[in-house]
């Protein structure tokens, strides 16, 4: 319906969700995509609240790359 779609996972996005939605959405239906979660490279440690602040996994980031998500959506030819 909203021709874009964010996936946000704790985890890497490398081979989680957002790769199993970009399958589907690649076969079914072209839309924008935005994966939040942590990126392809050695996972640090710390305290949650540090950790979703540096990967950009706190609801406002979430937020943000929905966001994103649609004004890349609106760009489409």
């Amino acid at each position: 319906k909203t021709g874009a779609v964010v996936t946000a996972e704790n985890a890497s996005v490398v081979g989680g969700l957002g790769s199993a939605v970009a399958e589907v959405l690649a076969e079914r239906a072209p839309a924008v995509l935005r994966r939040v979660g942590v990126q392809d490279r050695f996972i640090e440690s710390g305290g949650i609240a540090e950790l979703l602040a540096h990967h950009r996994m706190r609801p406002a980031d979430i937020a943000a790359r929905a966001r994103e998500a649609l004004e890349a959506k609106d760009r489409l030819p």
